[in-house]
Formats: C-alpha cells, sequence, structure tokens
C-alpha cells in the first residue's frame, strides 16, 4: 500500500489548523512516528488524518490487519529507556492532539450530546448560559460577586 492509497476521512472529527498541522509535521520529522493510524476496509482514515496529511508521499507504509479484537504494538527498535529521542517522543506525540479540536457541530450530527458526555466530551449550550446578564453592572462600582452555574454539574462559581 502507499500513501496515496489512503482515503482521507470525509466526516473527520477533529480540526487541525495551521498550529498543529505544524506540530504534527515537527513530531514526525524530529522523533519519527509514535504510533499507528487506524484505516477501515476501504482504506479510509479512522484515525490519523492529521498525521496523513503532514507525510510525504514517499513515506513507507505498513499495513497490520486486524478485526479490533488484538492490541496492535509498535516497538520502536531505535529508542531505548532513557534515549533522549525516547522522551521527545513520549513529549511531542502525546501533545499533539492537544492542539487541535473537535468539530462539536459534526459530532452532534451523529451523536446525542449524553453520547458526547459518555465520551468525556462536554457541550455546553450557549441557551444554557445567561452571557448579557452575567455582563451586566460590571463597572467597577458594583462590588456585588458574580457567579454562574454549571448547568451540567450544577456547581456554583463564584467570579
Amino acid at each position: 500500500m502507499k500513501v496515496e492509497d489512503l482515503k482521507f476521512d470525509k466526516r473527520n472529527y477533529r480540526k487541525h489548523d495551521d498550529k498543529n498541522r505544524e506540530l504534527i509535521k515537527k513530531s514526525i520529522n524530529e522523533v519519527g512516528f509514535g504510533r499507528s493510524i487506524v484505516i477501515d476496509n476501504e482504506n479510509e482514515i479512522v484515525c490519523g488524518n492529521g498525521v496523513v496529511s503532514q507525510i510525504a508521499k514517499s513515506t513507507p507504509i505498513k499495513v497490520i490487519e486486524t478485526n479490533g479484537s488484538e492490541l496492535i504494538v509498535v516497538k520502536r527498535t531505535d529508542l531505548n529507556t532513557n534515549d533522549e529521542k525516547r522522551k521527545q517522543l513520549a513529549v511531542m506525540d502525546n501533545s499533539t492532539s492537544d492542539s487541535s479540536d473537535f468539530d462539536l457541530p459534526l459530532l452532534q450530527e451523529d451523536f446525542t450530546n449524553e453520547d458526547l458526555e459518555d465520551f468525556g466530551i462536554v457541550v455546553i449550550e450557549p441557551s444554557e448560559i445567561d452571557v448579557d446578564g452575567f455582563f451586566e453592572n460590571t463597572d467597577e462600582k458594583s462590588k456585588e460577586p458574580k457567579t454562574i452555574k454549571c448547568p451540567k454539574c450544577g456547581e456554583i462559581i463564584e467570579l
């Protein structure tokens, strides 16, 4: 299989801005690949669209077929426990997803907010917060503390 055989997910839930793409590219160029991507049986990318967008067409690909019942482990034979490159990989590979966001409107087309909460994604609808009311009387003379209530957990936050 070649890079050009891979198809980008038409409904990718992850948004990659320029900063995120540059971080992915930097990670790949400096420390190599830390994990695999996932494609479906039609070669469409399920996980790893951002990675594939940053690799050269000449990048070698090794496909491991599985039905999802086994853990695929990537063993980096060029790394030892105390290598500087290994330490960098641990940080860079794990931090690139922190610089991207989910496409919430797209997620909400396919999942309910309750489903998303089960995945660890909390969606607060703008209609649940009285933004205009929160900012009323915000001049310096008003010393009354402002509070907001989390619509999901009910916690009161004083500002």
